[in-house]
């Protein structure tokens, strides 16, 4: 069964909808059989044939009904090339082996604790899910683009952003697309043709120089590629959390434990956003990373024990990974902003989340069209929906004290002054 409740219309991975998972154990727990086997399976694409519709219903739109008229006309895609298919399975999980290993009797749980049983059940197996991903040579190619700090750049900048993405989850062990294992700059150029002649990003015609051509981002299609960017953006938000902490720092010596508290407080700023493990702590997320830095030149060991210095090439390469994190900045700027205007003129709270969100989605276009955010990915119906859901679980425009709302908005805006 799909534990996310359906397919994913933004390439990442959705929180977990534990309903049947729970029926299931329920079954379990009356004795309708002697052991679970859950299969962790992780379905990705090279690219999807229902990009269009996805796009539409992230931008606001709705989810059109199955017709016949409609498989009739989709019979033309199968003239179309999509690319591959990546199946993979991870270790099966025994329900059985799992509480033991937790100490957890099911049977004499209440239903508090039942509930919260589930929900670390259904966070074990999601995680189990992301970490057998496949990065495939379009996701790295969207995650390049979309991150790079030039609004023009050459073949050759983007190739070295990617790899130095491709270093990164070299070090992390990843799961990479053949393609790229064999040979890595064949598969980026392949996908930057694709990108091409798909319009995504188009030439920059300044000159005829066609070994390092020019190119610039077809803004209307940054949402597409922010699909094919967040089909392997697992793998970077502990990279990308743990270099926006060193930037905040403003220090090129650092200890890892002085990056906790930032780390900390995006992990909870974004805890609507990624399913990052929750039997690991901050501290090993940290270590981990700073591993894998190391090992790529961006920070080196400093000169007391258990420190490090950032490198003049790493800081480039630390707003590279912290780039990854801005368009969730913009579109929480979006929403804090909307709850603050709305409590400011009307005083009262939001009630219909439907509404809501469909003024959440005119918010963000004004504010775009304005240029008080730069990335119309942020203007996602899913991503808006997160920030609306956490801002009201934080009350932060309840009652007369606006010191809650100044705080994450100056706290956001912080960030992204940090990585222009």
């Amino acid at each position: 069964f799909f534990l996310e409740g359906g397919r994913s219309r933004t390439g990442k991975m959705l929180a977990p909808k534990t309903g049947l998972l729970s029926i299931i154990l329920d079954a379990y727990a009356q004795g309708a059989c002697s052991d679970l086997i859950f299969v962790p399976v992780n379905i990705g694409y090279d690219r999807i044939i229902e990009e269009d519709s996805y796009i539409k219903e992230v931008k606001g739109g709705e989810k059109e009904s199955e017709s016949l008229p409609q498989l009739i006309k989709a019979r033309k895609t199968l003239k179309s090339r999509y690319g591959k298919v990546y199946l993979n399975l991870n270790e099966p999980l025994s329900i059985k082996d799992y509480l033991v290993r937790t100490g957890v009797d099911l049977a004499s749980l209440d239903p508090d604790a039942r509930r919260e049983f589930v929900e670390k059940l259904s966070l074990e197996l999601v995680n189990r899910i992301d970490r057998v991903t496949t990065v495939t040579p379009y996701g790295l190619v969207s995650c390049a683009i979309l991150t790079c700090p030039r609004k023009r750049f050459t073949s050759d900048y983007l190739m070295s952003i990617m790899e130095t993405y491709l270093a990164y989850l070299q070090c992390r062990g990843v799961r990479l697309a053949d393609t790229i294992t064999a040979n890595h700059l064949y598969a980026f150029k392949n996908a930057l043709d694709s990108f091409v002649s798909r319009k995504l990003i188009e030439h920059f015609d300044i000159d005829n120089d066609r070994e390092n051509p020019l190119f610039t981002i077809n803004e209307n299609k940054r949402p597409t590629m922010e699909y094919y960017k967040n089909t392997c953006i697992c793998f970077f938000v502990p990279a990308s959390f743990t270099s926006l902490a060193l930037l905040e720092a403003e220090t090129f010596l650092f200890k890892p434990e002085e990056l906790l508290k930032e780390f900390d407080f995006l992990r909870t700023l974004f805890k609507n956003e990624f399913v990052l493990n929750a039997e690991e702590p901050s501290e090993q997320f940290v270590e981990e990373t700073i591993d894998a830095f190391l090992k790529n030149g961006i920070v080196v060991p400093g000169e007391t024990p258990d420190s490090y210095s950032i490198t003049p090439e790493g800081l480039k390469k630390l707003n590279l990974f912290g780039a990854f994190m801005a368009p969730y900045f913009e579109a929480y700027l979006i929403a804090i902003n909307y709850l603050k205007q709305k409590k400011a003129s009307s005083g009262e709270k939001p009630s219909d989340e439907k509404e809501e969100l469909k003024s959440l989605l005119a918010h963000g276009r004004k504010m775009f069209k304005n240029n008080e955010i730069e990335r119309l990915e942020a203007v996602s119906k899913l991503t808006l929906r997160n920030a609306y859901h956490f801002f009201m679980e934080e009350q932060v425009v309840s009652g007369g004290d606006k010191t809650k709302a100044d705080f994450y908005k100056d706290k956001i805006q912080t960030y992204l002054t940090l990585l222009t």
